[in-house]
């Protein structure tokens, strides 16, 4: 219990710190990460071929995972994600 306290502790002082909530900034981080390397690599979006900015760049999948019966293999499949603009 002592060690979840303080790790309880721990993520509130990082929020405080951040100014936003821990679980927020690092998914900024990551997306910031991920933007950078598609920067790096000159992807350009699968449907319109321009460039990406930080705030256009997503990812989604080329073909439908949902309602699959093997959903989970196709939703991980790299091969089938792409960022887009």
């Amino acid at each position: 219990m002592r060690k979840q306290k303080d790790r309880s502790a721990e993520r509130a002082e990082m929020s405080r710190q951040l100014g936003m909530n821990i679980t927020t900034a690092r998914s900024r981080l990551v997306a910031d990460l991920l933007y950078s390397f598609v920067e790096r690599l000159g992807i350009v979006c699968h449907r319109c071929g321009e460039v990406m900015s930080r705030q256009t760049v997503s990812i989604e999948h080329k073909t439908a995972w949902l309602g699959e019966p093997n959903a989970v293999e196709l939703y991980f499949d790299l091969q089938r994600c792409v960022e887009r603009l």
